[in-house]
């Protein structure tokens, strides 16, 4: 079955759930199945997330957070950025601030940068 929208497929299931899902009488108890569903939805609980669901979604965070971000080059990481280049810099305490836990511990930090 194919249908033209999501409204209309939707559509079929709610008249499909009304005049047959919701009428049926289950076989062992011998109640409707809608009536029963009534009684134990207030107990239903979601299922946990699967550890590879939770990695695609950081890592669609990740990318859609890259997108926004509007770098020149997303590609670049810190794996190849050359620490040599100035004697100056913290490569310490670069890789920490990469990291983002300032904020999600709400820190500020204040970046300075003369050449």
């Amino acid at each position: 079955m194919r249908f033209e929208t999501m409204n209309a497929a939707q559509a079929y299931l709610n008249q499909w759930e009304t005049r047959w899902a919701d009428t049926r009488i289950h076989g062992t108890t011998k109640r409707h199945v809608s009536a029963m569903f009534a009684e134990e939805r207030p107990h239903l609980q979601p299922l946990p997330l699967e550890n590879d669901e939770l990695q695609r979604r950081q890592d669609r965070l990740l990318e859609r957070r890259r997108v926004q971000a509007r770098l020149r080059d997303p590609s670049r990481s810190l794996d190849g950025f050359d620490f040599t280049f100035t004697k100056k810099m913290n490569r310490a305490l670069l890789v920490e601030l990469a990291t983002g836990r300032f904020i999600s511990q709400h820190e500020d930090i204040l970046l300075a940068w003369s050449n």
